[in-house]
């Protein structure tokens, strides 16, 4: 399986003692956080691992909660389907308190680089597409190619409806990561998240952290070359 990272991160000239700093990290499945909480055990097995598996669990075996890490998380469209609190696992897909994900990882080590506190805000929704449903204005309108018109004229669909269809989902999850009103909501009433936000020295927008799943790998019908050899899925361009 193949993913998508992207990370972006800012650099101050004037660092502010005990300025917050914030991380907004959105995606698809892979942002939301799949992966069960058992897996941290295969971390002893390779020795590059084990080293750091003491980040995240205490001497005792239980969970890491960070003191310096806050985080409110979304995965669905929903702003009161909001879950925030210091920064440990069980900020996954569905809200389950199994489930790890990869603001966990990012979120300790990040922390330990900046020494300041950090706030991570989280959007992600599973299921979607580069191509459409994260689509960014400037690539311009989704458009069927030739195979694909071809099948839906050969099942008697219109395509004037279906690209009518198409152009209202193409964009969606793009617009809604960028204005969503959970990040609205979350920089609005920072100590609502985070008690000890101090105002006075104030937050900074530090980085954009994107995690795409594997939506544009398995869509023979979008890329054509799929599986071919030589062809690397994810170097297609999608936009």
């Amino acid at each position: 399986m193949r993913t998508i990272g992207i990370i972006i991160l800012t650099a101050t000239t004037q660092v502010v003692s005990g300025q917050l700093k914030i991380y907004i990290l959105a995606g698809q499945s892979n942002m939301q956080g799949h992966a069960h909480i058992r897996t941290l055990d295969h971390m002893r097995m390779d020795p590059n691992s084990a080293s750091i598996l003491g980040s995240f669990r205490n001497p005792d075996g239980t969970s890491t909660v960070c003191e310096k890490v806050w985080i409110s998380a979304i995965d669905t469209e929903k702003v009161e389907d909001e879950r925030y609190g210091k920064l440990t696992v069980g900020y996954g897909a569905s809200g389950l308190s199994a489930k790890i994900d990869p603001e966990l990882a990012f979120g300790i080590y990040v922390q330990k680089y900046v020494n300041r506190p950090v706030l991570l805000i989280k959007t992600s929704w599973g299921g979607k597409s580069l191509h459409t449903d994260f689509r960014p204005p400037s690539a311009g309108p989704y458009k069927f190619n030739e195979k694909q018109l071809k099948k839906l004229r050969s099942q008697g669909e219109s395509i004037r409806q279906i690209q009518t269809d198409q152009n209202q989902k193409t964009g969606k999850y793009y617009h809604l990561m960028i204005k969503h009103k959970h990040i609205e909501q979350v920089l609005k009433n920072i100590k609502r998240i985070y008690p000890a936000y101090d105002i006075m020295s104030g937050y900074e927008l530090s980085g954009f952290i994107w995690f795409q799943g594997w939506n544009d790998m398995v869509d023979q019908s979008t890329y054509l070359d799929r599986g071919k050899p030589g062809v690397d899925t994810m170097s297609i361009p999608t936009l």
